[in-house]
């Protein structure tokens, strides 16, 4: 069984979005693409409030990939305030890992990261584990928005479980593609990284205007239909059934 090491840094605000603490110093570079990625994209509606959501993305040296986990922070009086916890791992780790539950289960605290869990961790890589078959959704345009037709970013509006459905497209990738994939549950506007967008980001229905004159593809959530092309329907089965 393989043990993996894994970096940590947690994000808050503090006289604004900011570095609290992390376990081992990035490259100044790869430390700026961290800090912004670690903030909520897009201003929160008043009183807005959102679950905690996940954001999985390569540092620009192709080195070390990022998955993250963003809790809103209502600690705070100021409003819009988030707390990240980010895992830096090694990339050659995240392209072999059979199954990514060693790593989710990082993210999973029922508190609002600290400090404290700036430190570094040791897991262990047990291989896949059985995903949960993510509720009925459009499926079909999805897939092939991001491998079947001509590839463009994609937003995915008002889906129902943007987290499972985004842990079962990343544990399916190749080695080549999930190396570059990058991905957030939630938000209110488009992102990037090294100046293109996300492959897939997830946003709430009233965030449509947002993405209104944005390049990208935007692919109905709740709409369920049927593939355009001869290996949709496999395609769909195998990864999210």
């Amino acid at each position: 069984m393989t043990v993996l090491a894994v970096e940590r840094q947690v994000h808050g605000y503090k006289q604004g979005h900011q570095l609290l603490a992390a376990s081992m110093p990035l490259p100044k570079a790869e430390q700026s693409v961290v800090n912004q990625l670690s903030d909520v994209a897009g201003p929160l509606r008043p009183r807005e409030r959102f679950e905690p959501y996940l954001t999985a993305y390569p540092l620009p040296s192709g080195q070390r990939f990022v998955l993250a986990r963003t809790w809103q922070d209502l600690t705070v009086a100021r409003a819009g305030c988030v707390r990240t916890l980010s895992l830096v791992i090694p990339m050659d780790e995240w392209v072999e890992a059979d199954g990514l539950s060693v790593y989710l289960d990082q993210l999973r605290l029922d508190r609002l990261p600290d400090v404290l869990d700036a430190t570094p961790v040791f897991v262990r890589d047990t291989g896949i584990e059985p995903l949960p078959p993510a509720a009925p959704f459009n499926g079909s345009e999805l897939v092939e928005a991001l491998f079947l037709e001509d590839a463009r970013p994609v937003v995915m509006l008002d889906a129902l479980e943007p987290e499972l459905v985004a842990t079962r497209l990343l544990t399916a990738l190749w080695p080549s593609l999930r190396r570059r994939f990058a991905v957030s549950t939630f938000a209110r506007s488009p992102r990037k990284i090294g100046g293109r967008d996300f492959d897939l980001v997830f946003a709430p229905k009233d965030a449509r205007s947002k993405f209104a004159d944005w390049n990208g593809r935007r692919v109905d959530g709740r709409s369920v239909q049927d593939g355009r092309h001869r290996w949709t329907g496999a395609i769909v089965a195998r990864v999210f059934d």
